[in-house]
């Protein structure tokens, strides 16, 4: 992991987030996964730390709300200079204190802070707009074409070689240097000024020397030669351009694929760079640079896919898109790097989940937490059903969760920022607040969060609901409580008087998931508290036993979580022979010395 991470995100008057009313959002170092609904902020928080990090945007945090590309909240006092964007960082080791990276409204981005280049050169963009070009990419009779968002996504901000540019700047420089060769090649040399032929070195050498006779100066030709160079320049930049592009995303397309088996283990990708970048020509039928062609090909079930787009459906097409993208960050910034780079990594993921089912959307997580454990991750959804089954599935320990809004205020809406702590812990704050009702509502939640974790993780049948969100709390609880292990007991062993040994097999035993105490306090939670209080109107007289259902459902998760993690039933047969065979060893010396007699007991010595 990292050494630095960031410990806290500020944004405050920007886009979506009017003057200073949205709380910052505190990581401790940690990755954030951040619910929120529709148009309540979570794109805002992408284009700050966008916006905040991109080394080619030159244009300030403007103020000025006529302008296109004005970055300050519209619902605020225009007079208002409050606006920012801050990163502060944490050092889990106690290093020396990390100044936070600061753009205000109305400045340039931070680029003097130590970390600026490096974080932006180190940082993964990725939202739902550029994985879906993958499914409406350019479509031809020869595929699909991802050219576009290969080199001005994907690609974009990954370094080029040789140059320490990026590719994004290599493409955009090319293009800029072909069409400038273009409006060259067609200048008349009879057309230009004496200051335009000085800039292309159209100078007529120095007089003869020692009465040497020299030919006449020919403008024209000195100029074609000039064109002819300059032309030659652009020639061998985009050889390596292509050379470049070809052999990363070679590179990329091995480690792709080795993701891509996280999700189906019958597919792999492949790019064919089949039309390359041209160099420019004045007489060339399509305007130059046309369309550079790096087509998706595909192999599935063992056959080959010359059009994938018509035949994989939309969550393999996303998940070519996202491992493609995440292969290049891992490729461009490698794991090794984190050994001796200080500067924090970060992935920032918005909505790219939209097209993946649940089947592909957990490995998705898999991937995140196995592959990139020195990155700080950001990941937002509006998927509710799927934010819950992330948070089961997500280490909480390198985790924070937030829930983000949109409320009503006066003729706008106004996003709502809450920290998205544990059900159980709200209980409780609720109830320390006097708010039972509340309370009894995440204690409702937290139950019922913990039986369907339970039920997916033992694979406890449950019984079928059309709308497995419909399933009620009732059934799942029946179905955990009457689930157990069968567990095979260790033989026990006795010796005879002879001192022979003779095992004995007990039969087999089951274990049920929740002991049988905790079961009743259950029971009794569920019949006083998670069940009848949802319509109580009078609930403060069960203050007592909603406080006792929240320890029960803490001590039910912690109980199941013991089952999960228990010992293996070989380490444990294996320990209880060893303490059979013990205490039949101590039982026959004790009837051997029953025989004998009594040995006397030793007197205290009289003082």
């Amino acid at each position: 992991m990292s050494s630095t991470r960031i410990d806290r995100i500020e944004i405050c008057d920007f886009r979506g987030f009017p003057g200073e009313l949205v709380q910052p959002i505190k990581l401790d170092g940690n990755n954030l996964l951040i619910y929120g609904e529709n148009g309540s902020g979570k794109s805002t928080v992408f284009e700050a730390l966008f916006q905040l990090l991109d080394p080619r945007e030159k244009l300030p945090f403007d103020a000025n709300l006529a302008a296109a590309r004005c970055l300050k909240n519209c619902f605020t006092d225009e007079a208002l200079t409050v606006g920012r964007v801050v990163l502060d960082f944490t050092l889990p080791d106690g290093g020396a204190a990390i100044p936070s990276m600061r753009w205000n409204i109305g400045s340039g981005r931070p680029t003097t802070h130590p970390f600026f280049r490096a974080m932006a050169r180190q940082r993964g963009f990725l939202d739902y707009r550029a994985i879906l070009q993958t499914h409406f990419a350019h479509r031809d009779h020869e595929g699909i074409n991802l050219f576009p968002l290969i080199v001005d996504v994907l690609l974009r901000d990954v370094e080029f070689p040789t140059t320490g540019a990026t590719f994004g700047d290599e493409w955009a420089g090319i293009q800029e240097m072909g069409r400038k060769w273009l409006e060259l090649a067609v200048r008349d040399v009879a057309r230009m000024d004496d200051a335009e032929k000085i800039l292309y070195g159209l100078e007529p050498p120095d007089s003869a020397v020692d009465g040497e006779e020299i030919p006449p100066y020919d403008e024209s030709a000195a100029f074609q030669e000039y064109v002819t160079a300059q032309r030659q320049l652009i020639e061998t930049r985009i050889a390596a351009f292509n050379n470049a592009l070809s052999q990363r995303v070679l590179e990329i397309q091995t480690l792709a694929n080795k993701f891509i088996k996280s999700f189906d283990l019958l597919l792999d990708v492949h790019f064919e760079y089949s039309r390359q970048v041209k160099q420019p020509e004045l007489a060339a039928d399509v305007p130059w640079p046309g369309e550079p062609q790096l087509l998706l090909r595909s192999n599935f079930r063992n056959r080959l896919l010359q059009h994938p787009g018509a035949f994989l459906n939309e969550a393999r097409l996303t998940a070519i898109a996202l491992v493609f993208y995440l292969a290049a960050l891992k490729v461009e910034v490698p794991e090794s790097a984190a050994l001796t780079s200080l500067e924090p990594r970060l992935i920032v993921l918005d909505d790219v989940l939209i097209g993946l089912d649940m089947t592909h959307r957990l490995p998705v997580l898999d991937l995140l937490e196995r592959e990139f454990k020195s990155w700080q991750v950001l990941l937002f959804t509006f998927d509710r059903a799927w934010y819950e089954i992330a948070k089961q599935q997500l280490r909480r320990e390198r985790w924070t969760y937030y829930e983000l809004f949109a409320i009503q205020v006066g003729d706008h809406e106004q996003p709502l920022l809450l920290p998205d702590d544990d059900h159980l812990y709200r209980a409780l704050a609720f109830l320390d607040a006097g708010q039972v009702k509340a309370a009894s509502v995440h204690v409702r939640t937290a139950f019922e969060l913990v039986l369907k974790d339970a039920c997916r993780q033992f694979r406890i049948p449950v019984k079928f609901h059309p709308d497995p969100r419909k399933v009620p709390t009732s059934d799942l609880w029946s179905a955990l409580k009457s689930e157990g292990y069968n567990f095979t007991p260790a033989a026990e062993c006795s010796f005879d008087d002879k001192g022979k040994v003779h095992w004995r097999q007990p039969k087999d035993r089951q274990i049920p998931l929740v002991d049988p105490s905790l079961q009743k306090r259950i029971e009794h939670a569920v019949s006083w508290v998670l069940n009848p209080l949802s319509h109580s109107q009078g609930v403060d007289r069960y203050r007592a036993e909603i406080e006792d259902a929240i320890y029960a459902v803490d001590e039910l998760q912690v109980a199941l979580e013991r089952v999960k993690r228990r010992p293996s039933v070989r380490s444990t047969i294996l320990i209880e022979h060893i303490v059979s065979l013990l205490k039949a060893y101590v039982a026959m010396k004790e009837r051997q010395t029953k025989g004998a007699a009594p040995a006397p007991i030793p007197q205290s010595p009289v003082v």
